[in-house]
């Protein structure tokens, strides 16, 4: 399983664009490289992503669910 973290709408739209974000506190306890479940509002699984530096990378991304 793979550690999660939580984002915000801001981080979910942008995460779903491909885009980088600033990693939440508790995101620099998980080694830079590692996979990180990437998690918005309502336990949504939305990316899985990777420290790099202060930052969130995208691995791979998932759609918002149709009606979403």
């Amino acid at each position: 399983m793979l550690p999660a973290i939580g984002v915000d709408e801001d981080g979910v739209r942008d995460l779903r664009h491909g885009k980088r974000i600033a990693a939440p506190p508790g995101a620099g306890t998980i080694a830079a490289g590692d996979p990180i479940a990437a998690v918005g509002p309502g336990d949504v699984l939305v990316a899985v992503v990777e420290r790099r530096g202060p930052q969130l990378k995208v691995v791979t991304g998932f759609p918002a669910e149709e009606g979403a």
